[in-house]
């Protein structure tokens, strides 16, 4: 009898990370930030707490790659319910592949998003992105090549590591709704009458949600923490000029400007170009059911023998068309008041950071 020969498919990087975000346990992750934080103690304690805000950092930063753990682990979980070949969740055996009766939208998953997803572009830039802010902090001399840089280096570095593999993630999935709007044209499964309610709608809606309202909350604790390692008292103003105090003024400008631009700008604008995505693919399924109607409308009437079939048929479709230009063009309730707060709150927090650092302002007088 000759030997069965058993082959195992080889799983690329890619894949490997995004499987660890999918079965995250919970429990290993709370033993492991409890390590890290009594770690980081017995540091403090040997330094003799000579680290300002060394706590507060420590619970800003776990606090933050906690949340960048779960929004991944839910974005994944959800993105395999669209039709992911390699399906092993409960709850994908129960509901089936959400795009499966759309077989265009299905290759369009399978063959260019998830190619993006496991991509190695979300690593290129998480590497970069965190490479740039790290220098940046290195020569304004906020951290040292001592065992507290070190810690602050790992308990930092992991977390804007995983914030900007997640952040790169959430652009390719709106990217995917952008292209499947394009190819509804195509076989594509939707609820005719009301197409805000279809299922893969509204999972794409709840999906980019989750994700938004993670992110607010990330952007946050970020500002918050590069606030508190800046020292104050660091800008003063002259009669002639501003004058900047850090150990590297151009890094402190840099770093600052950089901040606002990925997190207090691109924030908004990405939470305005989720839900305009959204709406979009709605309003585009309205107009699709709009004439598919119509020409139906337009086939019965020729089809009608009398007046009154003619009649008949024009205002049992009139009032369904009527109906679905007026259905919801989104699908899920929207959190614009929820949203503008964290925005502004995330603005405020950033702008007192520089206004704290200024060592005094000087007064207008009139002459």
């Amino acid at each position: 009898m000759g030997k069965n020969k058993v082959t195992k498919k080889r799983i690329r990087p890619t894949e490997w990370i995004i499987n660890l975000f999918t079965n995250f346990r919970w429990k290993m992750w709370a033993v492991y930030c409890l390590a890290l934080f009594i770690v980081g103690a017995f540091i403090n304690a040997y330094i003799n707490h000579t680290f300002k805000f060394f706590v507060l950092h420590q619970l800003l930063l776990i606090a933050a790659t906690t949340m960048l753990v779960a929004a991944m682990k839910s974005f994944f979980k959800d993105i395999r319910l669209f039709g992911d070949s390699e399906q092993n969740t409960s709850e994908i055996s129960l509901s089936g592949n959400l795009l499966s009766k759309c077989p265009e939208m299905l290759g369009f998953y399978r063959s260019r998003y998830l190619s993006k997803q496991r991509s190695y572009w979300p690593y290129l830039a998480a590497i970069v992105v965190s490479v740039f802010f790290f220098t940046c902090i290195a020569l304004l001399e906020y951290i040292s090549l001592d065992i507290v840089g070190i810690y602050a280096l790992y308990i930092a570095g992991s977390s804007v590591l995983i914030g900007v593999y997640a952040y790169v993630q959430y652009l390719f999935f709106l990217w995917f709704i952008h292209g499947i709007e394009k190819r509804t044209d195509k076989g594509i499964d939707f609820n005719r009458y009301v197409p805000a309610n279809t299922a893969w709608v509204i999972q794409i809606a709840k999906t980019s949600q989750r994700l938004r309202n993670y992110f607010l909350f990330i952007g946050l604790i970020y500002v918050i923490e590069y606030s508190i390692l800046i020292p104050i008292n660091q800008i003063h103003f002259t009669d002639e000029s501003i004058v900047l105090n850090m150990s590297s003024n151009a890094s402190f400008i840099i770093s600052w400007i950089a901040l606002f631009v990925l997190v207090i700008i691109a924030f908004p604008v990405i939470n305005h170009v989720q839900r305009k995505l959204v709406s979009s693919l709605v309003s585009t399924l309205k107009a699709k059911t709009i004439t598919d109607l119509s020409v139906e409308m337009q086939e019965e009437k020729l089809g009608s023998k009398t007046k009154k079939e003619r009649l008949t048929s024009v205002m049992t479709y009139s009032v369904l068309i009527e109906n679905v230009q007026k259905s919801d063009t989104y699908p899920i309730k929207r959190q614009l008041s929820y949203e503008t707060i964290m925005t502004l709150v995330t603005f405020l927090v950033h702008v007192m950071n520089l206004y704290t650092k200024i060592a005094s302002i000087p007064q207008i007088t009139l002459s």
